[in-house]
């Protein structure tokens, strides 16, 4: 592969390994979301492609092999109450849609990939009236391999 990374594997991975979610898409979708997100719209999941970078180069003058770490982001919609009574409520569904997500990533290693995802990072992303957003950062790499 000579990249970049190609993120529709764990798009599908999520849509079949967490029946909660009710809509998984990418990059494109993020957007739209953030800006019109509803009730009927969450709990979702968007795979985004966060970070790529290379190790040393390996090889001859005749081929070139790099391993290409790889960061993808996985960024979580869950409903928000607006009512400091049911504020829990988002945490918990917040906590079991994450839960989910991390059990279907980590560990499986991605068509084309070098390794199995692992864990690098995850925040509060944002917080509105209508969802709470969080993001995940997993880890992978991949091989460049080139032959002049």
């Amino acid at each position: 592969m000579l990249g970049p990374f190609d993120i529709t594997p764990v798009i599908d991975r999520l849509r079949a390994s967490v029946p909660t979610l009710r809509q998984v898409a990418g990059a494109a979708e993020l957007d739209a979301a953030m800006n019109s997100v509803n009730a009927s719209t969450v709990p979702a999941a968007y795979v985004l492609p966060a970070l790529e970078s290379a190790g040393e180069t390996r090889g001859s003058s005749q081929r070139l092999i790099q391993i290409v770490s790889v960061t993808v982001a996985v960024v979580i919609a869950v409903r928000n109450y607006r009512r400091a009574d049911l504020g829990s409520a988002a945490g918990a569904d917040l906590g079991g849609v994450v839960a989910a997500v991390r059990s279907a990533v980590l560990g499986w290693t991605p068509p084309g990939g070098e390794k199995p995802f692992d864990f690098k990072a995850g925040r509060l992303e944002r917080r509105q009236d209508a969802a709470l957003w969080w993001q995940d950062l997993y880890r992978t790499q991949y091989r460049i391999e080139v032959t002049a």
